[in-house]
């Protein structure tokens, strides 16, 4: 891996023996806790490094089979770091040299297997955003899902709408749109994949943005709403949105996100319904919060007539995030009312994208 100009990368795993062990062949290759750690900020610094365009010659194309041995060798031990080899791959199948790569090796058949059957969601998504990618850069589709978006669900029928979902605080594309029954009685980790499109006739494709969103951070740098806003909305052009009719659905700090791009403003007038909350998050905000945000809900307000369908719900109800029992809402269930909202909303919002076509 060429980090810069002059800078380089290279993994050497082996580790000698201990000096009291004066025959231990065996433990020549031992993996240890410090090698491990190592191997994850490496990845790291692969996955930044490919999250935007970039030249392949910064990376050898033989970086494919590796991932599939960290894969393949962490699946079971180590979540997070087999989830980390994904998302390098998902990046670097958009230049076509390691896509095609990825045709002559052993990643087609695992990830072919793992878009229905994967351990976790996060495979699954994984997998079929990697794929995506690879034919992407065949020249098969004409959309890229960049490092922050997932395609929940991609009907066989060309999409009428596109559905964006958005999490909140303390959420994550595979945390927030779980459900929430008791655990003995879970049918679906993500109910916007398993159960939207069934009750919702018209074909839509559903997606959602993950980003980091910890209630509190004290080290490394914390990004605007602004800088985040611009870079998912670059992702989301990258990913085909615009083509269609589009429907925010948001929760939390995912409307704050939403209503800082320039594509809400740029489409509200004929192609935007917007669902969300986010005036809940009253107990931690500093002062100087609440002016931004006052000021973005002005700017918002200005064009909020003419977005076609606009939904708020449990936005006028304080929760203490910090500290308290109280700290969680009661959140959908396939059974719930608030469910029916969800879906009055998107029919409606459908049924006038369709009047204004």
């Amino acid at each position: 891996l060429v980090t810069g100009d002059s800078e380089s990368i290279i993994l050497l795993w082996r580790v000698a023996c201990p000096e009291e062990d004066l025959a231990c062949p065996g433990e020549w290759l031992a993996r240890r806790p410090s090698q491990v750690m190592r191997l994850f900020q490496l990845l790291r610094i692969m996955f930044v490094k490919t999250e935007f365009p970039f030249d392949s010659s910064m990376l050898s194309v033989d970086v494919v089979p590796f991932l599939y041995v960290v894969f393949t060798q962490f699946r079971d031990s180590n979540k997070e770091l087999s989830l980390l080899a994904l998302k390098i791959l998902a990046n670097i199948f958009y230049s076509e040299p390691y896509s095609r790569k990825y045709l002559r090796l052993e990643w087609l058949l695992l990830l072919s297997s793992m878009v229905t059957r994967g351990k976790c969601l996060e495979e699954r998504l994984l997998s079929h955003k990697i794929c995506q990618n690879a034919l992407n850069t065949l020249g098969v589709v004409d959309y890229q899902l960049r490092s922050d978006v997932y395609e929940l669900f991609l009907p066989e029928k060309e999409p009428e709408v596109d559905l964006i979902m958005i999490h909140g605080l303390c959420g994550s594309v595979a945390y927030t749109w779980r459900q929430k029954d008791h655990s003995s009685n879970i049918v679906s980790d993500c109910w916007p994949k398993d159960w939207l499109y069934l009750d919702i006739p018209q074909p839509m494709r559903i997606i959602g943005i993950d980003y980091p969103s910890s209630l509190m951070q004290f080290t490394g740098m914390i990004e605007s709403l602004q800088v985040r806003a611009d870079r998912f909305k670059h992702q989301l052009e990258a990913a085909g949105v615009g083509r269609r009719p589009i429907v925010f659905i948001c929760h939390s700090m995912g409307g704050l996100l939403a209503k800082r791009w320039d594509i809400v403003h740029r489409y509200a007038a004929s192609r935007i319904s917007y669902s969300c909350f986010h005036r809940s998050e009253q107990s931690f905000k500093l002062p100087s919060d609440e002016l931004l945000l006052l000021q973005l809900n002005e700017d918002f307000s200005k064009i909020s007539e003419k977005i076609p369908v606009i939904v708020s719900m449990v936005e006028t109800k304080e929760s203490d995030l910090i500290g308290t029992l109280n700290a969680r809402l009661n959140s959908v269930q396939w059974h719930s009312p608030s469910y029916g909202v969800v879906l009055n909303f998107l029919r409606d919002s459908i049924q006038e994208a369709m009047k204004r076509k």
